[in-house]
């Protein structure tokens, strides 16, 4: 299909398009209005490497500084950093559920690294991000301390408490029904493509000259009063309907132009098409013309 096909099949479409679009905002507006909101709270913390006496030091520490920082990120939702939490402010969840709400995350060529707590109640999710980040801070101090007793080789320490967000981090309406929309877009335009795709009815002039070389000898326009008055006698000799009629009389005159065909037959794939009223309109163009007509009904 080229972008000319492409326009034309939105604007044989354009109902299903924008039926399934309006579905596609309808579904997401609400998604949005039932999901339950969360608030999410961040607390930093810095990892540090203690003991550096050189730049030759310094440098390695930091390397491996960044290595422990990527695999404290993992450490965070582990049982003995959430467990302390979930005694220290009472909560009702267990470790496994409340790992579900904690995230954390490592930015890369740094040695930051970022909790992330999400919860219904936005001083809750600030607080949990707070304790979460105590409990990190002691459990790796207890982990990275040497057998000899010596000071730890690596520190952590918070450098941005968590903040009570103001504003809910999910749903975000607009991305929602955004996401709807053109979900829905495309699923019209995919269902009307497939459709196009899968229809074998011919609808116009145009259709009819892709799927066949033969001429076409004329084409009868749709006409809502035809059940009421079928005839090119009723609708007038001016109608659109008679000139059409006309049109194709002239055609099959001229085709048959020194030649002694002069039986015509008028079929359809199937009943209701317009077989009758196709072949007493030419009857009546063909007599109206001074041509000896007989119309016979061969329909058995």
């Amino acid at each position: 299909m080229d972008l000319r096909e492409y326009l034309a099949l939105l604007r044989k479409r354009w109902l299903l398009i924008v039926a399934l679009t309006t579905a596609g905002v309808a579904v997401a507006a609400v998604y949005t209005v039932l999901s339950e909101p969360l608030y999410r709270s961040r607390v930093q913390l810095f990892v540090s490497t203690q003991g550096a006496s050189s730049n030759s030091d310094l440098l390695q520490g930091q390397n491996f500084t960044q290595q422990r920082t990527n695999t404290y990120a993992r450490i965070v939702t582990s049982e003995n950093v959430l467990q302390p939490v979930i005694d220290e402010l009472g909560l009702p969840e267990s470790v496994r559920e409340l790992a579900t709400h904690v995230s954390a995350e490592a930015p890369v060529d740094t040695v930051l690294l970022n909790v992330y707590v999400t919860d219904p109640s936005n001083t809750r999710a600030a607080m949990i991000a707070d304790s979460v980040a105590a409990s990190f801070v002691s459990f790796i101090s207890t982990l990275e301390q040497p057998q000899s007793g010596a000071a730890a080789l690596v520190k952590v320490s918070a450098v941005e408490p968590a903040e009570v967000p103001r504003s809910p981090f999910t749903p975000r309406t607009k991305l929602n029904l955004a996401a709807g929309l053109l979900a829905g877009l495309l699923l019209g335009v995919g269902i009307a493509a497939i459709r196009e795709i899968l229809e074998t009815r011919v609808h116009g002039e145009a259709e009819l000259r892709r799927v066949t070389d033969s001429a076409i000898l004329g084409g009868i326009a749709f006409d809502k009063d035809a059940p009421h008055r079928p005839l090119i006698v009723q609708a007038g000799s001016m109608s659109t309907l008679a000139e059409a009629f006309r049109q194709l009389r002239t055609n099959l005159q001229f085709l048959n132009v020194g030649g002694d065909n002069r039986a015509y037959v008028i079929t359809s794939p199937g009943p209701g098409e317009g077989k009758s009223t196709t072949a007493a309109n030419l009857s009546l163009s063909l007599a109206q013309a001074g041509a000896r007509v007989v119309l016979i009904e061969g329909d058995l």
